[in-house]
């Protein structure tokens, strides 16, 4: 009986032992984690990348968009300026000329004014995108 029992013991022994994993298993495991975090890590950066990328890019339109909105505001100025000169009398113009110019005048400074509107609303909005974005980056530090 104490002969069964050792056998009986020993083969279990040898049973558990070889249904572990090996060096090459463990190793080929240790492998793919490593894998697995390089990859992790290389996503990370790139996404990092991008979004300094985007931040770089909104703060150049920005800039842009700066100097569009101080020429339009400029040409707005000019525009109010030839508003004064066409409602100053004029010789050889017609009543419904002077009309007309006015009209045409006044439609160029309603467009200039929205547009000026919609340069500094753009503006704002690509300011809070940047915001937003330097939050979302911040989060990768």
């Amino acid at each position: 009986m104490k002969k069964v029992t050792s056998i009986l013991s020993t083969i279990i022994l040898i049973a558990l032992i070889s249904c572990g994993p090996n060096a090459k298993e463990k190793a080929a495991a240790e492998k793919i984690k490593m894998d697995s975090i390089a990859q992790a890590t290389k996503q990370k950066m790139e996404s990092k990348f991008a979004l300094k990328e985007s931040i770089e890019t909104a703060a150049t339109d920005i800039q842009n968009m700066e100097v569009e909105l101080t020429e339009t505001k400029a040409n707005l100025e000019v525009a109010k300026d030839g508003m004064g000169k066409i409602k100053e009398w004029q010789l050889g113009r017609t009543p419904q000329e002077r009309e007309q110019q006015i009209k045409d005048q006044s439609y160029k400074i309603d467009e200039l004014e929205k547009y000026v509107e919609n340069l500094k609303s753009t503006i704002q909005t690509t300011k809070q995108k940047i915001n937003g974005l330097e939050k979302e980056l911040a989060k990768y530090d």
